[in-house]
């Protein structure tokens, strides 16, 4: 934030900003119990996909990244939900369990995404980091589309029965 003379209460309203994103929660919640959380969760990959291309245009302005901030946290806020819902459905008996496994998967990527992430920043800079932003993004859309079509063909399947 050097870059554009920040202070560090400016700095502090420019993070309060971010946290807007914290209304996807709810809105995804909602949607799931809808039976709209697999589209969603596609929309959401897409959403942080576009959020980190647009962030590496637009680094220089500070209302973009503001707003870059915003649906970033608006989609992985959406994907958090989203997920918990779907993995509670799989066995109710046993949600704190896979909840401890989920939450702990997460903060493991999340660790390895910050260490490469400093490490492309070092490399590449701040291009580096969005660039690996958008391709994390696209592996994830890529293996929520794996996975529909899986469900697809299981639910054709099962409707062959007797």
């Amino acid at each position: 934030m050097r870059q554009y003379h920040l202070s560090q209460t400016q700095i502090a309203i420019f993070a309060l900003v971010g946290a807007a994103g914290a209304a996807a929660a709810p809105i995804a919640g909602r949607l799931g119990d809808r039976g709209l959380g697999r589209p969603s969760t596609g929309v959401v990959f897409v959403l942080a996909a576009v959020a980190m291309a647009v962030a590496g245009f637009g680094s220089h302005n500070l209302v973009v990244l503001a707003v870059v901030g915003i649906l970033l946290d608006l989609a992985v806020q959406g994907h958090l939900v989203l997920s918990q819902q779907e993995i509670y459905q799989l066995r109710p008996d046993a949600r704190s369990r896979i909840n401890t496994v989920f939450i702990g998967s997460i903060f493991f990527g999340g660790a390895i995404g910050s260490a490469a992430s400093g490490l492309l920043y070092d490399h590449d800079r701040w291009i580096g980091v969005t660039t690996f932003g958008v391709i994390l993004s696209i592996i994830g859309f890529g293996l929520w589309c794996g996975s529909e079509v899986l469900l697809r063909r299981r639910g054709a399947v099962l409707r062959t029965l007797p």
